[in-house]
């Protein structure tokens, strides 16, 4: 009987916090216009408005990639191009994973003046991060075709890789906003954290080259999900382990955000 009945509370969290998602999704009008009109707002009266991220990342590509490729002994348009992709989805990854740690103390005042479905505000993030995305993609782009080799037949599974990975990341944000709004030194340890990942991660040098250590990045999910982007722009296609590993991750985290926001989405309002 105890069993049932926790059974049925476990039921009832997971449908509450799936009918948060759910509505959420439904608002896509609202949330797309403000992700938007906050990338507006950021650069508002700025000659290149959004464009200076597009500026800031090609000069960090130019500068980087040709300073490790003579570190690290690559020729430079091979090295510049994966540099390049590895660098902009890293980009795309952490400033959402860190902004999603304020997605929610950053409306407080909003939140507290009526009841809202808080799977919204990190949809919010993930429009901001995705235009960001979309600017940066012109500096992939430009090394592709003027320095590495081209756009290849395989590029095109980046598109899907892209929705796996927006689907992983709004389940992860959400977990992530939740824990930050209710303990405020998350925020920080996160920033921390993704540094350190930063360098654990196969992005500025690659997995063969740490040899019998490799089993660091096989193991790593920032990499599987760094790859499903890099590898098809490349030439390549992901490995199935990289999928295997995004679709575990998706599945537990999807589960974990539905059953936070069924029980907690009451109580945040008071956290803040």
């Amino acid at each position: 009987m105890t069993g049932f009945l926790m059974s049925e509370k476990l039921s009832n969290l997971l449908r509450c916090g799936f009918e948060d998602i759910t509505h959420s999704v439904r608002t896509r009008d609202m949330w797309f216009y403000l992700g938007r009109q906050d990338i507006k707002m950021k650069y508002r009266r700025s000659v290149l408005g959004p464009w200076w991220y597009t500026l800031s990342t090609g000069i960090l590509v130019l500068t980087l990639g040709l300073l490790w490729s003579q570190v690290f002994n690559q020729p430079i348009g091979y090295y510049m191009s994966y540099f390049a992709a590895g660098i902009v989805t890293w980009t795309f990854i952490s400033g959402f994973i860190t902004e999603s740690a304020t997605s929610i103390t950053q409306f407080e005042g909003f939140i507290k003046q009526q009841y809202t479905h808080f799977f919204q505000f990190v949809l919010r993030i993930y429009i901001r991060h995705l235009l960001i995305l979309a600017h940066n993609f012109l500096v992939v782009a430009i090394v592709f075709l003027f320095a590495g080799p081209g756009f290849s037949f395989e590029a095109l599974a980046a598109i899907p890789g892209l929705a796996i990975l927006s689907l992983l990341m709004l389940m992860i944000g959400t977990p992530v906003a939740i824990f930050c709004t209710r303990f405020r030194d998350m925020p920080q340890i996160i920033n921390n954290l993704l540094q350190v990942i930063f360098y654990l991660t196969p992005i500025i040098w690659e997995a063969k080259q740490i040899g019998r250590f490799q089993f660091v990045s096989d193991w790593n999910p920032f990499h599987a999900m760094v790859s499903i982007i890099r590898k098809p722009l490349l030439g390549e296609l992901p490995a199935a382990w990289d999928f295997l590993m995004i679709f575990i991750l998706i599945a537990i985290c999807t589960l974990a955000t539905a059953w936070l926001l069924g029980k907690y989405r009451r109580r945040i309002a008071y956290w803040l």
